[in-house]
């Protein structure tokens, strides 16, 4: 099943995209997307993406 979610131009997001086996799709007449193979691909996604904000110190303060 794949899963697509909102674009991010946020160049960490797509390091994130990228490493998880995601790619970014343009559906005809819409905006670009992040797609990903799988559920078990977005869900490593969304693991690297914090792990990337956590290296960059978005994890002080708690």
């Amino acid at each position: 099943m794949t899963i697509r979610i909102k674009f991010s131009e946020n160049p960490a997001d797509q390091t994130a995209m990228t490493k998880a086996g995601g790619m970014i799709v343009v559906p005809k007449g819409k905006n670009p997307m992040f797609s990903f193979p799988s559920e078990f691909h977005y869900r490593q996604y969304l693991t690297y993406q914090r792990e990337m904000k956590n290296a960059l110190g978005g994890n002080q303060g708690r």
